[in-house]
């Protein structure tokens, strides 16, 4: 007589358990992952990553030299998405990469991510009792006093090679041009030697050779021009009005002014040698000063009365970015020309702010209870 065999129950369960398990089937898996990993090189690398998501999912945070896989993907094509890229980098080849996933496999997925030095953004500050330049970081973080005088030091301008910054200063009993290297070192008067009077805006010309500067040495303000040293000062306006406010076109050809009149202003343009000096903005009962060129020359941004304005370099197309009822002021393109950082008074007291060139993205930098404003974005791959 035959005799059957019963399994012990525990065996039992173990067999089933077997047959089965995550992303197993009868012949082996059914789901593989992809490995993501961010490497980082240049300079000011970005301190909190970037983001990473498969197919729109949720996304997951990585820093310089780190790694995530995502598990439980099933076989075919997948789309890995890298996000939240620093200002000042740029992704090595497409931010959208496509993956193979094979069952039972890791696909690896590298990125490089490529940065520059931060661009930096100079400004003034009377939070240490009078008016000192300052810089800090794009994003407001790092706020140093470069200055550190007792005079009223104010209206900072980058040299196009980052390293000097033209500003004005009243600290010899009468307002000059000066300059200092980046780091508030080396401060040198460039005009008292040449005149007693009020010198004051100064404005790099893109090959860093010159400085044009607002001057009321003739007994009316002009704009005058000089060497990068303080030699060769010349008045390229030599006009019975206030002119003020002077800036280079990137391309060096034309210098944007203010020029004001009974009481209005407007913003004019002329050659780089003060020939042709046109209205391009044409109100006369209003307010525009502070012209500043975008990088691409393409356009100006200017404030009128209480906003901050974008105008094409003839004058058309005149758009508000800020048209808020508090004052928006003294408008400076970052280096990509995606940003204009301000001066305003909305939050009842003066504050540099930054927004996006559309007018959106309004956010405070400074946060400061004192004066901040005259902001001056540093050159590009500062």
């Amino acid at each position: 007589m035959a005799t059957s065999r019963v399994l012990p129950l525990f065996l039992v369960g173990l067999l089933i358990v077997g047959c089965g398990g995550d992303d197993a089937g009868p012949s082996g898996p059914t789901t593989g992952s992809i490995q993501v990993s961010l490497t980082m090189t240049g300079s000011d690398l970005d301190a909190d990553g970037s983001t990473f998501a498969v197919d729109g999912g949720s996304a997951r945070r990585l820093g310089a030299g780190e790694t995530t896989t995502f598990t439980g993907l099933s076989e075919g094509d997948h789309q890995v998405v890298i996000d939240d890229v620093a200002g000042n980098c740029q992704v090595s080849g497409s931010t959208s990469r496509t993956a193979t996933v094979t069952a039972g496999d890791t696909t690896v997925v590298p990125f490089v991510v490529e940065c520059a030095a931060a661009s930096q953004i100079v400004f003034v500050s009377e939070r240490d009792g009078n008016a000192e330049i300052y810089v800090m970081a794009a994003d407001g973080s790092g706020q140093v006093n470069l200055t550190n005088d007792p005079g009223v030091d104010e209206a900072p301008a980058w040299s196009p090679d980052g390293a000097k910054i033209a500003f004005a200063s009243e600290r010899n009993g009468n307002w000059d041009i000066y300059v200092m290297n980046a780091d508030g070192t080396g401060q040198v008067n460039l005009t008292q030697t040449n005149d007693p009077d009020i010198d004051i805006g100064p404005t790099w010309s893109p090959d860093g050779a010159k400085i044009a500067f607002a001057s009321e040495r003739s007994g009316n303000w002009e704009i005058y021009v000089m060497n990068a040293d303080g030699t060769g000062q010349v008045n390229l306006t030599n006009n019975p009005s206030f002119d003020r406010n002077p800036d280079w076109s990137p391309d060096g050809t034309r210098i944007a002014f203010t020029r004001d009149s009974a009481g209005t202003a407007a913003i004019y343009v002329m050659q780089a040698d003060g020939s042709g000096q046109v209205n391009i903005t044409g109100q006369p009962a209003s307010v525009e000063d502070h012209a500043a060129w975008s990088p691409d020359g393409t356009r100006i941004a200017f404030h009128s009365d209480r906003d901050v304005y974008v105008m094409n370099i003839d004058g058309t197309g005149e758009m508000n970015l800020t048209n808020h009822p508090e004052i928006d002021w003294v408008p400076s393109w970052s280096p990509d020309g995606s940003r204009i950082a301000f001066q305003t008074n909305r939050d009842g007291n003066w504050e540099v702010y930054v927004m996006n060139a559309d007018g959106s993205g309004v956010v405070n930098l400074t946060n400061n209870a004192s004066f901040d404003g005259d902001p001056d974005w540093s050159p590009p791959d500062l």
